[in-house]
């Protein structure tokens, strides 16, 4: 993740997940199987996932870098707003069409 380490959200004021909470999100993945939780992208392209837990009236983010799971009003408030899984993918599909659409044209003016 870039811009703000986990640690300056929190001293920024970022609400932490009580650790009994985080170690039931770590044992619900720690088995290698799919959790089927859904799948958000912040404005870094940090994965997200929604676990499903709730602490402080709000739900429990996993990201999926090396960081401790925390609030999804926290991630937005300092990462940005979170684009659902099929948004994202229809995005990137875009943006890969326009640049393949951009080289092509780039080769043929080239000739």
């Amino acid at each position: 993740m870039a811009e703000l380490s986990q640690e300056e959200a929190w001293e920024a004021g970022a609400t932490r997940v009580p650790e009994g909470i985080v170690g039931e999100i770590y044992e619900a993945t720690n088995d290698g199987r799919p959790t089927g939780w859904p799948k958000f992208y912040d404005r870094t392209v940090e994965e997200w996932q929604e676990t499903g837990e709730r602490h402080d009236g709000d739900v429990v983010m996993m990201p999926g870098s090396g960081w401790v799971p925390m609030l999804r009003r926290d991630v937005q408030a300092f990462w940005g707003p979170l684009v659902a899984e099929d948004a994202y993918n229809e995005y990137m599909d875009a943006k890969n069409r326009r640049m393949a659409l951009d080289y092509a044209e780039a080769i043929a003016s080239a000739k």
